[in-house]
């Protein structure tokens, strides 16, 4: 059995960022999704526990650079693919990511999975606007998947509801997510953005 299966939802370029694409040029939020999944594969390579790392896309010859294994989208939406993916992955612990988190680093990932080990407990990392960019839990959890606007408070409810012991890491500079225009713009400021979303802005001028 897997110890910590972390699994990260590309659902494909014409599915992804629609909020991003409103803003910026189709090619440059194509190569920003592939850019910061292919980061976020890097960083994984350096968490200390024992993981498997799967990419839940719909597309089965997708090519990004790192080490992964492709897991196929089944689902009509995130939290249906989701559901189903997660019935075929036998796991101890199921470590949930979002690829868009430009500020994520090794170290907030570990804490996570920490977190799940220690509490045996269910973790919810907020981003902006009450959305959900990480979520961790153990395999004996059962309960719906809400991705989606307003996602956090959905989960907390359902936890609740469910008497689910859960642990909330509320929205914190790493857990900022790639949505908007306006996220960019916050992002840039923080001295660990990675250079191709410095140098997008730049170029660009979307000032």
């Amino acid at each position: 059995m897997i110890e910590n299966a972390i699994i990260i939802p590309f659902r494909g370029l014409k599915i992804d960022k629609s909020r991003l694409k409103r803003d910026l040029p189709e090619n440059k939020v194509e190569s920003v999704l592939v850019l910061l999944t292919e980061r976020l594969l890097k960083i994984l390579n350096y968490v200390k526990y024992n993981k498997e790392v799967f990419i839940l896309s719909k597309n089965s010859k997708i090519r990004l650079r790192g080490n992964y294994q492709i897991l196929i989208d089944e689902g009509e939406d995130l939290n249906s693919s989701i559901s189903k993916v997660i019935s075929k992955i036998h796991a101890q612990n199921y470590i949930i990511i979002m690829a868009d988190l430009p500020l994520i680093d090794t170290k907030n990932v570990e804490e996570v999975i920490s977190l799940v080990r220690n509490k045996k407990a269910i973790v919810l990392v907020k981003s902006q606007d009450n959305g959900t960019s990480v979520i961790g839990f153990p395999k004996s959890f059962k309960f719906p998947f809400v991705f989606g606007r307003q996602s956090s408070k959905k989960f907390i409810q359902n936890f609740k509801n469910l008497k689910l012991p859960f642990v909330v890491i509320e929205e914190v500079q790493w857990s900022i997510d790639l949505d908007t225009k306006k996220d960019l713009r916050e992002i840039i400021k923080n001295e660990k953005v990675p250079p191709f979303l410095k140098e997008l802005t730049i170029d660009d001028q979307y000032e």
